[in-house]
């Protein structure tokens, strides 16, 4: 099995911080990974005062894993989620 530690710079903005995931799983995947980390808190600066802002709920389609995508399996990096599912904390 081979494992591909992912790091990447986060910005304030959000979807660059999700093309710049599904970018660097992407080339994980073609450099022969089988499992891919992302880092904590890739989708938004890791401040408390923007967790609220960049907050998904449970059900949210923003993960840049999708079925079929070939992204293989991935583990870590995280999205803040609100209480009850929706946005914020």
């Amino acid at each position: 099995m081979r494992a591909a530690l992912i790091q990447m710079p986060v910005t304030a903005d959000k979807s660059e911080n999700l093309e710049t995931a599904c970018l660097r799983l992407r080339e994980a995947k073609a450099r022969g990974a089988d499992i891919a980390v992302l880092p904590e808190m890739f989708c938004c600066p890791y401040d408390s005062a923007c967790f609220r802002t960049f907050g998904e709920g449970w059900r949210s389609s923003a993960s840049p894993v999708r079925p079929g995508g070939g992204a293989g399996a991935v583990r870590g990096g995280r999205l803040p989620a609100g209480a009850g599912g929706g946005p914020g904390l």
